[in-house]
């Protein structure tokens, strides 16, 4: 698991694993200066992250898991932006850029590094941030302001089009009903089900068709509630479990867990 922490005398963030069979957390960046959100490839071999400069500009950098090599950059953005999903072949990293009203573009990454450059994917008058590409990378979800409030959506990705043409097709849905939270959504590794937050820190899960074409299956459904003011979370491989940082002292409304030691012996 890749994760972000804090130093609390320091404030420098740095990125760390964390390797769930044996309990250990391990660092993996080192640099003085912020390093954010992590991302896996597309291989899930490597983790791209990005680096704030002391100059507010943003540099990506991808770096192998294993530790094996070290860090390559793959872009210097002239501005703030952040990365936030990679298309299944591993071709385009799609980020938000922070410059306001916000937008989603992407670059492609497999072309040389002196020929990288931005490509439109969401550009309006409206924000749009935080976008996450479907397994099958044909759609993408991200969150926006249009109606007036933030809200999921979801549209078609495509990966060929024209030079300088945004790479997004077709029209949007919306997927939330009442409000999505900033950080955006999970998709179910089939793809066949979207998860985000509500504002009110309910985790919402709807359940999508995406054949003929992609639309809701019934209206989002709440879960379970968390803390309001997380913002981000992932789920298991098959879509029944959640990872959750929550604040200290805080954690989802449900009854707790029970461990009862030495049951053999109530058998008796």
């Amino acid at each position: 698991m890749k994760l972000e922490h804090a130093d609390p005398e320091t404030q420098d963030i740095d990125i760390y694993l964390f390797e769930f069979a044996r309990g250990v957390n391990n660092r993996f960046t080192f640099n003085s200066l912020r390093e954010v959100s992590p991302i896996w490839s597309a291989d899930g071999n490597s983790i791209i992250y990005t680096r704030f400069t002391s100059d507010n500009k943003s540099e990506w950098y991808r770096k192998s898991a294993d530790l094996a090599s070290d860090e390559e950059l793959l872009f210097r953005l002239p501005n703030l932006g952040v990365p936030s999903t990679v298309t299944p072949d591993g071709r385009y990293l799609l980020y938000t850029d922070l410059v306001t009203p916000f937008a989603l573009k992407a670059v492609d990454i497999s072309r040389p590094a002196e020929a990288r450059e931005t490509a439109p994917v969401v550009v309006t008058e409206f924000a749009a941030i935080n976008a996450t590409l479907s397994p099958d990378g044909k759609r993408f979800a991200y969150v926006s302001n249009q109606s007036g409030a933030y809200e999921l959506y979801v549209r078609p990705f495509d990966g060929n089009a024209a030079p300088g043409a945004p790479l997004s097709a077709g029209g949007k849905v919306m997927v939330s009903k009442g409000g999505a939270n900033r950080g955006g959504a999970v998709w179910r590794p089939d793809g066949g089900e979207l998860f985000y937050l509500a504002p009110d820190g309910s985790l919402m899960s709807v359940k999508v068709n995406t054949q003929p074409t992609f639309s809701p299956a019934g209206p989002p459904e709440a879960l379970f509630k968390i803390a309001p003011e997380v913002s981000y979370f992932d789920v298991s491989a098959d879509g029944e479990r959640f990872l959750i940082s929550v604040p200290t002292g805080k954690g989802v409304t449900a009854p707790p867990y029970k461990v009862v030691l030495n049951w053999t012996a109530a058998l008796k």
